[in-house]
């Protein structure tokens, strides 16, 4: 009893870490290779910025390496946009707009992130199909139940098709889908002897 309290507080702090993890998103992101379009308003004491104002970027790569430095940022009545395209490296990078006229200035520091999928990380989904598969296939074999054990592979199926199209998170590429392979092949084991037992015990 003392174990499953505890396996079950784990993978409680599990997901809320992985949830954390979620809510403190950057502000851009954007797939590997691809370019990402970056825009920031320029505001002074609430009121946007008068026609002056000129505002440029400055980015540093995940290593701090500074690949863009003090590059002009195009201008669209209050919008000021930048096309980013030096996304070779995975993780994020911080950027910071520096915007003045010949009087007043100020910036502003925000994080962008490039990933292979080019959208925000979302493992929650993934992680909650595992689970519950996992569960299944656990609950099946201590109950000896074939119904349940196959039920548990289809899940395993849904798993790994899921993880092959949408990858782990923000990452997809030739080791998430060897993974998705062998999560694919476990659950189609599972269906197939599951199904096989079944059989014979209505047969039988």
């Amino acid at each position: 009893m003392k174990n499953k309290i505890l396996l079950t507080i784990i993978i409680g702090m599990l997901i809320l870490t992985f949830v954390s993890a979620e809510l403190s998103a950057p502000k851009f992101i954007g797939k590997q290779y691809g370019d990402i379009k970056i825009s920031e308003t320029c505001v002074i004491r609430g009121f946007p910025c008068p026609a002056d104002f000129l505002c440029n970027i400055t980015i540093s790569d995940p290593d701090l390496n500074v690949v863009v430095l003090n590059s002009p940022m195009t201008k669209n009545d209050t919008i000021y946009n930048y096309t980013f395209s030096s996304t070779d490296l995975l993780g994020a990078y911080e950027y910071n707009v520096y915007c003045s006229n010949l009087t007043l200035s100020g910036n502003q520091e925000e994080v962008l992130k490039v990933t292979t999928t080019g959208r925000e990380p979302n493992m929650m989904i993934t992680i909650l199909l595992l689970l519950c598969s996992l569960g299944l296939f656990v609950l099946a074999l201590y109950m000896k139940n074939h119904a349940m054990g196959f039920i548990s592979g289809i899940l395993f199926l849904i798993s790994g098709t899921y993880l092959m199209i949408y990858g782990f998170g923000d990452l997809a590429d030739m080791y998430t889908r060897a993974i998705a392979y062998v999560i694919i092949a476990f659950g189609s084991f599972i269906v197939l002897i599951s199904s096989i037992e079944w059989l014979e015990d209505i047969d039988g």
